[in-house]
């Protein structure tokens, strides 16, 4: 019991950091602010400390929880996981990193702004899995009822 309510607490943790960390930049791009897009930027380098280790306590704890299970909501849950994990490994950390370094630099040139899209893009991305995830993870769970269960597996 207690791997599952830590398996929910820490997917749960992890896709709001995500959020927060979208929201924010979009919204410091949306102001201009310059300031606040470094801050932006360096916080969330700060924020990796906690995203990455609360992504891989959602990942353990889900690959934990599946165990000998097969089916086609836990092969394309784990597939997700794979690709969220990609995502946060090759796209999202290196382009959080060379943003925050960029910023401070007062560097707002053409690299930053396609770093900066590439990384909404790859965000909404690992959002969207993760969300995706969760309703997966309900349906599994049984939490939404038999008429969510039916539409769910079509």
């Amino acid at each position: 019991m207690m791997i599952k309510l830590t398996h929910r607490l820490a997917s749960l943790v992890g896709l709001t950091i995500l959020l927060l960390f979208s929201f924010s930049s979009l919204t410091a791009e949306l102001m201009g602010n310059v300031a606040t897009i470094v801050l932006v930027k360096r916080t969330i380098v700060s924020g990796l400390f906690v995203l990455i280790p609360v992504m891989a306590a959602a990942g353990l704890t889900g690959r934990i929880i599946a165990g000998e299970r097969q089916g086609k909501l836990i092969k394309t849950k784990m597939r997700r996981m794979g690709i969220v994990a990609a995502n946060g490994l090759f796209i999202l950390i290196p382009c959080a990193l060379i943003l925050n370094r960029l910023a401070a630099a007062d560097d707002f040139g053409t690299w930053f702004y396609t770093l900066q899209t590439l990384e909404f893009l790859a965000g909404g991305v690992n959002i969207g899995l993760m969300a995706l995830n969760g309703y997966s993870g309900l349906l599994l769970a049984d939490r939404l009822g038999r008429r969510w269960r039916a539409a769910g597996s079509q």
